[in-house]
């Protein structure tokens, strides 16, 4: 199974969201960010965030497309056409074997995690992977949300994989070199992280501007130990460099400000 997580981009400009024109135009882009995925990267599932409805195709929606809105896109959006959040994409040869548990596993998601984070389990003829999107806050609510998430009982499944945005690098905890935090909260868990094998995944500067001022890594993906040693992390090749920069330069730095991270993960079927 080819699994991978991409920050879709509402926009970097939030301020134009109430411009009906603008809004339209991010949705174009979104549209052909999905494009994208389905017939380059050819995924099995995609961990989403920031991903808007109307990008998604209506005949997918809930049926190999499982989104939730976004606890800012309820408080600041006018009207469905600028509704985004946060969502997990499936290949529809799996879609008889999928089913949605986001509420199952967290049945005060309303409150707790709103709008961050998508559950889906999928079936296989010996077994079940869980799957997990995710998308925290900024600044110091998305730290208390890491500490939060990581000791849930959910994150120490077995089959688990987690993938998406945590919105803080591992090493710069705001702003400053600290490896302690990252791992006293995610190191004793269940989980491994499936390091990429470029660190830069969230690209702060304007899109196909070479001049960023800022790169960190923001996204991640992980899986429960017991699946790791059947993990092969990759990159795609023809896109890894561009003017002797990291991943997200060339075409995947026109659709949006975050990298694609993904894994293959060899499952029996």
């Amino acid at each position: 199974m080819k699994i991978a997580t991409w920050n879709l981009m509402v926009t970097e400009d939030w301020s134009k969201l109430n411009s009906q024109i603008f809004i339209e135009k991010q949705i174009d882009r979104q549209r052909q960010a999905w494009n994208f995925l389905k017939n380059k990267l050819k995924p099995d599932i995609v961990f989403l965030q920031e991903v808007l409805l109307k990008s998604i195709d209506e005949s997918e929606l809930g049926v190999n497309i499982f989104w939730t809105e976004s606890h800012i896109s309820m408080k600041y959006s006018k009207n469905d056409t600028s509704k985004w959040g946060t969502a997990i994409f499936v290949n529809k040869k799996y879609c008889d074997f999928t089913k949605d548990i986001t509420l199952e596993v967290f049945p005060n998601e309303d409150s707790k995690y709103t709008g961050k984070v998508k559950v889906v389990q999928v079936n296989f003829d010996n077994d079940q992977i869980l799957f997990s999107s995710l998308h925290l806050d900024t600044g110091e609510s998305g730290l208390e949300q890491i500490k939060s998430f990581f000791n849930e009982k959910f994150v120490s499944q077995k089959n688990l994989v987690i993938g998406g945005d945590l919105n803080c690098d591992k090493y710069y905890i705001n702003g400053t070199f600290d490896k302690k935090f990252f791992n006293e909260t995610i190191g004793f868990s269940n989980l491994i992280e499936c390091e990429p094998l470029y660190k830069q995944t969230f690209f702060r500067g304007n899109l196909n501007d070479d001049n960023d001022v800022e790169a960190i890594q923001d996204d991640y993906i992980f899986v429960s130990k017991e699946l790791y040693e059947f993990v092969e992390t990759q990159h795609i090749d023809e896109v890894k460099q561009y003017k002797g920069k990291n991943f997200n330069y060339g075409k995947i730095k026109t659709l949006s400000d975050h990298s694609i991270l993904y894994i293959s993960l060899d499952v029996k079927e």
